[in-house]
């Protein structure tokens, strides 16, 4: 079944999410399973199948419907933003929504943690106004919606809705600093969605390129943050290795040993008491300038990486060869490796996806 975040609904589903829609549209409200079941069968159209067969993300039952389990007629039928980005008439609201949410995410990324504190940060409406641009108080209807995303529900609205309110700003809100359109919304969310412990099930790469390109990202990221380059290119060519397929072991040699020494020459700085390799020194520097709840995305992450560089160093020296079968089991790779084309493929998709998590964390607190 496709993601929920990036699959495009069937013909009948786009009925659905479009008749729903409309009713909320033009009463803030939201329709009965009673009625749209009836308005459905008239169409000669199974509502119960037609949500049956809507996506689902299954870890936070993310998907079209804030609906989750079978419905009856009583219950209202409400959309999420993953179901209302595909009805064209309610563009301008999940516009909106997703200024919110970049406004409050980028408020919380710039609080100053408290190391006593035992309260999350409150902010009013007119603090949220100040930060949207042009700058106005967001439309109360949109609050509602805050309860029903993953990445803002525990984001606590406080007071009436058509007056005087204020948020209780939850630390996950900080992923979505400074978004305004919904596929940006819905990219960091999907990377909220996956937790940690699935970073060793990564979707493979959109391209050869996904790797090098994660890599540089990063390497902006770290350098508008910190001021300094993270990245040493090892050169046009030995970059190259690490966007192409291999075809055999010696291929797939070169394209691990160019991936080393890309980790090898990360510029991280130090840290009192902390030596060694750089990938060693990066979660005790990150330390200090991310939120406490970004550091263990970020050690999964490079867990990630240097179970990598060992696999090159396993391929090339008898005596790392202990250490290399585990790190084959942590990379979903078998020992030996029998496939070389696909190990490599495996490899470049699970690097790329731990470079990505780090860049987001930094990205998400600066």
């Amino acid at each position: 079944m496709a993601h929920p975040l990036t699959a495009n609904p069937t013909e009948e589903q786009k009925i659905l999410l479009d008749k729903v829609a409309m009713i909320y549209l033009q009463h803030r409200k939201w329709p009965s399973w009673a009625w749209l079941e009836e308005t459905l069968e008239r169409q000669n159209l199974d509502a119960d199948a037609i949500v049956a067969g809507m996506p689902t993300e299954p870890t936070h039952n993310y998907g079209y419907l804030t609906l989750t389990g079978a419905p009856t007629r009583e219950d209202r039928i409400g959309l999420r933003i993953a179901g209302l980005r595909h009805v064209q008439q309610a563009t301008g609201l999940v516009s909106e929504f997703c200024s919110l949410v970049g406004a409050l995410g980028t408020i919380r990324s710039r609080v100053q943690l408290d190391q006593f504190a035992d309260k999350r940060p409150v902010i009013t409406k007119q603090e949220i106004a100040q930060q949207l641009r042009p700058p106005t108080p967001p439309d109360p209807s949109l609050l509602d919606f805050l309860t029903k995303e993953p990445g803002t529900w525990r984001c606590q609205v406080k007071g009436d809705h058509n007056g005087e309110w204020e948020i209780e700003l939850s630390p996950h809100v900080r992923r979505f600093a400074g978004i305004k359109a919904v596929d940006e919304y819905l990219d960091r969310l999907a990377g909220f969605l996956i937790p940690a412990s699935n970073l060793d099930r990564p979707p493979p790469p959109v391209s050869p390129f996904s790797l090098p390109a994660s890599i540089d990202y990063l390497d902006t990221v770290w350098r508008l943050r910190f001021g300094e380059p993270l990245v040493a290119s090892p050169g046009i060519e030995r970059s190259a290795r690490l966007a192409y397929a291999v075809s055999s072991p010696e291929e797939a040699d070169s394209a691990l040993s160019a991936l080393a020494e890309v980790l090898k020459g990360l510029h991280v700085p130090g840290t009192p008491g902390v030596n060694g390799h750089p990938l060693q020194r990066l979660v005790p520097f990150l330390r200090d300038h991310v939120p406490s709840e970004a550091l263990p995305r970020i050690k999964e992450a490079v867990k990630q990486l240097d179970v990598a560089r060992i696999l090159r160093a396993g391929a090339q020296h008898v005596g790392a060869q202990t250490r290399a079968v585990p790190a084959h089991t942590v990379l979903g790779l078998g020992f030996p490796v029998s496939d070389w084309p696909i190990a490599w493929a495996q490899v470049q998709a699970r690097v790329a996806y731990a470079v990505n998590a780090i860049r987001e964390e930094i990205q998400a607190s600066g």
